[in-house]
């Protein structure tokens, strides 16, 4: 799928979508629950920007027994890539912020 630089943007634009992605970079993969606690959303608000970031080819998903898993996708173009590492940059401190939210251990998740 060839994404398109205005859908990219248009991605990034959204506050919620642009933590969701900053807390990717921070932590690498996460699951959608964790995501949804970290950031004080209902799971279905947060799984609904997911299906988006995924669509646009944004983020990767990983289903293990009942939880998805989401990453940034690696075969993302070397431009959108690079436009993520410097908002990451820009937003570390953000990002540490929202990630200091994430459980450590998530017992529940039999499959990390």
């Amino acid at each position: 799928m060839k994404l398109h630089t205005e859908q990219f943007f248009r991605c990034l634009a959204d506050p919620l979508r642009l933590n969701i992605v900053l807390m990717l970079m921070h932590e690498g993969e996460l699951c959608s629950c964790d995501l949804a606690q970290a950031l004080d959303e209902k799971l279905s608000t947060v799984s609904r920007h997911l299906v988006l970031l995924r669509n646009k080819g944004v983020v990767k998903e990983r289903r293990c027994e009942l939880w998805l898993y989401y990453e940034i996708d690696q075969s993302l173009p070397l431009w959108a890539q690079q436009v993520l590492e410097t908002v990451f940059d820009g937003n570390q401190e953000r990002a540490m912020q929202l990630s200091l939210e994430v459980p450590v251990v998530n017992s529940r998740h039999s499959c990390l």
